[in-house]
């Protein structure tokens, strides 16, 4: 898993840099506190061919929570975390 913010490029462009870093799966935060992600449609830029990991768009707050815990949590805990459908 690797977490990433929502800005720079778009979002086949970003999960296609995690894809080639070794990422299974992409988890862009959103960038901007306001908006409800619910309403965000993460399409297809017209070079999402060939992409083979899920990505997914959660919510400026959420996402904050989730870096805080990875920064500010002791490295045993944070390697124990894991990701269910």
């Amino acid at each position: 898993m690797i977490l990433v913010e929502r800005g720079e490029c778009t979002f086949v462009t970003k999960t296609r840099h995690i894809a080639k870093e070794g990422g299974q799966v992409a988890i862009i935060i959103d960038n901007k506190e306001s908006e409800n992600v619910k309403t965000v449609v993460m399409s297809d830029d017209g070079s999402g061919a060939g992409l083979e990991i899920p990505s997914l768009l959660i919510g400026y707050k959420d996402g904050q929570i989730l870096k805080n815990f990875l920064l500010h949590s002791d490295p045993s805990q944070v390697s124990e975390v894991s990701l269910t459908a």
